[in-house]
């Protein structure tokens, strides 16, 4: 009967013990979250999805940015002191804050501040907020647009904070060009790092 209630009183302490350990050991998700997480090896294939995802997404704001694509009520232009024609923006940016404010979700500030946002800062900028509403630069529009090949793109460069894709794509001339793309793990997100166009086809 001893031998019984040892075996018994055994088993209790082992169950205990593995019931602690295993209380003191962070998730996958709770270590993800503390950021020392050991977090599965991004693969080739995942990168891919991670472009197809991201390109229509990162060329709109390259449209936004270098020609201006936002639609805007013409008829309630004003002309600045420079000279420039500006027009009250129509779209779901009503300040040049909230425009930033999605932009920074798919590009890192860095890369930001040496590119696109280059185009607010002079007294030609393509937009600024008059009265406290997003207008934009009429005098500035471009036309065009970039049909990008994702199924194409290649991957490499794959570490844990990143990778680089170099996708195909026909600019506004028709020309078949490339551009690499490098992704940064941004607070759980891959962002567009850097961003080079206009390079020989892949």
């Amino acid at each position: 009967m001893k031998k019984k209630i040892a075996f018994i009183a055994l088993a209790v302490t082992a169950a205990l013990f593995t019931a602690c350990a295993a209380e003191s050991t962070p998730s996958a998700v709770s270590q993800q979250e503390s950021g020392s997480a050991v977090v599965t090896a991004l693969t080739e294939e995942a990168a891919k999805e991670t472009v197809k995802l991201n390109m229509p997404i990162a060329d709109k704001f390259y449209a936004i940015y270098n020609r201006c694509s936002l639609p805007v009520d013409n008829s309630a232009s004003v002309t600045d002191d420079n000279g420039f024609c500006y027009s009250p923006v129509e779209s779901v940016y009503d300040t040049l804050a909230s425009l930033k404010a999605d932009t920074e979700k798919y590009f890192t500030k860095e890369y930001l501040d040496s590119t696109f946002y280059k185009n607010l800062a002079d007294e030609t900028a393509f937009y600024k907020d008059i009265n406290g509403k997003l207008y934009k630069n009429t005098d500035a529009v471009s036309n065009g647009k970039n049909i990008w090949d994702t199924t194409a793109c290649v991957i490499s460069d794959i570490t844990d904070t990143g990778f680089t894709a170099t996708v195909p794509y026909l600019d506004l001339y028709d020309a078949h060009r490339s551009a690499k793309i490098e992704y940064l793990l941004d607070n759980g997100t891959y962002k567009i790092n850097s961003w080079i166009m206009n390079l020989d086809a892949v």
